[in-house]
C-alpha cells in the first residue's frame, strides 16, 4: 500500500499503560502548515488533543515521543526542537488545513488565546507560572541532580545530542526505522526509601499534569523523506 510518512509526536503514561492520541505535525498545529528542514518553525497544540476515551485528562505523563515512520522506509524523520515548553498563552500562528489523526480532530490554537486563569493583579511582565519550561537549554539534557542521567528517550541508540546556532540552543532526535525519541518526565531514579533522587522536568519528582497548561508549544525543523512509499 501507499503510505507518506507524517512526522508526529505523542505522550505515553506509565500506571495504568496509556498512549496519547498522536498528533501529525502539519496544517492547523505547524505555522504555515508544514515544517521545514530549513526554517524553523513554530508548533503550537492543545493539551486537550493529546487526550483520549482511556486518557481523559493528559495527567501522568511519562515522556513526549518524537516518532519515527517505520521500516517501510529507507529514511526516517530527523527532528530538531527548541524551546519547548507548556503555556496558557500560546504564540499566535498562521493556519493551514490540517491532515487529521486517524483517532481524533485536531483543536485549532485560537487567534486571541486566553489563559487558563487569570492574575489577581495585572503584572507589568508575563509570569513564568504561566508557562513550565520542559526543553530550554542543554541543562534540561539531564537531571538536575546528575548531568550523567539523560532526560532522553534512546539518546544512545538515535545519537540525541544539543547544539546552538546563531540564536538558541536546540536538541537533534534522529529517528531510525525501528525507534523514535524523546524526552522523560518526573523522577528516574529513587534511594532505598523510595524516595526521589534524580528527576527529570518537573524537577520534583512527578510526572507532570499537562491538563494545568492549555497548549504545548516549540519550534521544530524536520528532515527526512517523506514521498517515499511503504513497500
Amino acid at each position: 500500500f501507499d503510505s507518506i510518512c507524517q512526522p508526529s509526536i505523542g505522550l505515553t503514561k506509565k500506571y495504568p499503560q496509556y498512549q496519547s492520541n498522536v498528533i501529525t505535525l502539519n496544517g492547523a498545529y505547524v505555522d504555515g502548515g508544514s515544517l521545514s528542514d530549513t526554517e524553523w518553525k513554530t508548533v503550537v497544540i492543545p493539551t486537550s488533543d493529546f487526550t483520549t476515551e482511556q486518557w481523559t485528562d493528559v495527567k501522568g505523563v511519562k515522556d513526549i515521543h518524537f516518532r519515527n515512520c517505520g521500516t517501510g522506509y529507507s529514511v526516517n524523520p530527523t527532528y530538531q526542537v527548541r524551546s519547548l515548553k507548556l503555556t496558557d498563552i500560546p504564540p499566535d500562528i498562521q493556519v493551514a488545513p490540517v491532515t487529521l489523526s486517524p483517532t481524533k480532530f485536531p483543536t485549532p490554537a485560537p487567534t486571541t488565546p486566553l489563559p487558563t486563569r487569570m492574575p489577581t493583579s495585572v503584572p507589568s511582565f508575563v509570569p513564568t507560572d504561566d508557562y513550565w519550561p520542559v526543553w530550554e537549554t542543554s541543562v534540561d539534557d539531564h537531571t538536575q541532580e546528575n548531568p550523567d542521567k539523560t532526560c532522553f528517550v534512546n539518546q544512545d541508540r538515535l545519537n540525541i545530542a544539543s547544539a546552538s546556532d546563531a540564536d538558541a540552543e536546540y536538541f537533534t532526535i534522529q529517528t531510525d526505522k525501528w525507534a523514535g525519541g524523546g524526552i522523560l518526565f518526573g523522577c528516574q531514579l529513587k534511594d532505598s526509601n523510595y524516595n526521589c533522587i534524580e528527576s527529570c522536568f518537573g524537577w520534583d519528582g512527578l510526572k507532570p499534569d499537562w491538563s494545568e497548561k492549555g497548549y504545548l508549544t516549540f519550534l521544530a525543523k524536520i528532515e527526512g523523506d517523506f514521498t517515499e512509499t511503504c513497500q
